[in-house]
């Protein structure tokens, strides 16, 4: 199975989490594979690798809320503070959070869910270079003597969410005929309750003719 390495470099700013998921994107097409799974590996003790969500911001500011209070920087417990104290508190991060990652991708690119992005995590206070190597494996697009295979294979992918929306469709109507028959009963028996009263108030009526006879 083919494999495809390559490696680019991130410039943080300082503590916090830098996205890559286009960085990544973009060496997977390069690689000319369709189908598998790539590895992303951080090439440094203090710094580390992470899946999260990618539209809110907010999550990525707790995230780091939570290191900044359990792993905090300084700590007199600390036997290895040669460059600071953000030093051992910066490789606790990194062995907690992980140097690398896997994803599956498909059709040159990576699968991943709708709100998930990868993040490079810088836990350093100050800026630094990091280095980054993708590893891709799988299969590279299908020759054209299998074209008739993918067909059949996208055929069934169309029959597959036919059949879904058909039994989503169903059971709507299911649904709305229920809906509809409830309703039916209530406007019944609204209206016998109607009629109930009309004759009720005939009978009064009657009763205070007789009585006024």
């Amino acid at each position: 199975m083919p494999i495809h390495q390559a490696q680019f470099a991130v410039t943080t700013l300082g503590r916090g989490p830098v996205e890559i998921t286009h960085r990544v994107n973009e060496l997977l097409q390069q690689s000319g594979l369709e189908t598998g799974l790539c590895h992303v590996f951080c090439c440094h003790t203090s710094a580390s690798l992470t899946i999260t969500e990618n539209a809110d911001p907010t999550v990525l500011q707790d995230l780091e809320g939570h290191l900044v209070r359990t792993i905090p920087d300084g700590d007199p417990r600390y036997a290895h503070d040669m460059e600071g104290p953000d030093d051992m508190s910066a490789h606790i991060r990194s062995v907690l959070t992980g140097a690398g990652l896997t994803a599956p991708f498909a059709r040159g690119r990576l699968s991943l869910g709708t709100w998930q992005g990868i993040f490079l995590w810088e836990h350093r206070t100050h800026g630094h270079g990091r280095r980054v190597i993708v590893t891709c494996q799988g299969e590279a697009p299908a020759s054209p003597g299998t074209l008739p295979e993918r067909r059949n294979e996208d055929a069934d992918e169309l029959r597959q969410a036919l059949t879904t929306l058909t039994a989503e469709r169903d059971q709507a109507l299911a649904e709305l005929q229920k809906a509809t028959a409830a309703l039916a009963e209530m406007q019944g028996r609204i209206q016998a309750s109607e009629d109930t009263r009309t004759e009720l108030q005939a009978i009064m009526a009657r009763l205070r003719d007789i009585g006024g006879g």
